[in-house]
């Protein structure tokens, strides 16, 4: 796991605590203090939510870079290999292709 996410369970995590901790030390009737508790468990839940999509966003993003530079790595040792390699037979897809029966 990375420091992000790390980061990002901790803050969760005290977040719950926090908030589940002052609303039972808070002086208040038990109806309000369920209300609260709901209440703060509904933000928390948006928070949460919100948070696991920007780092989805953030590993799609780092994803699609590191596609993006494979890619064009791959294509680059294919231009060498054409280049070292001129007068080799092309073995495309459709010349493996044989029927045998």
């Amino acid at each position: 796991m990375g420091k992000t996410s790390n980061l990002l369970v901790g803050f969760i995590a005290g977040a719950a605590v926090g908030a589940v901790l002052g609303v039972l030390y808070a002086p208040a009737k038990g109806s309000r203090t369920r209300q609260r508790i709901r209440e703060d468990a509904g933000e928390l839940g948006e928070r949460t939510c919100e948070a696991v999509t920007e780092r989805i966003d953030g590993i799609r993003r780092e994803a699609s870079g590191f596609f993006g530079k494979l890619r064009a790595r791959l294509e680059r040792l294919e231009e060498e290999l054409d280049k070292e390699l001129p007068n080799e037979p092309d073995t495309s897809q459709d010349e493996r292709d044989t029927d045998y029966d």
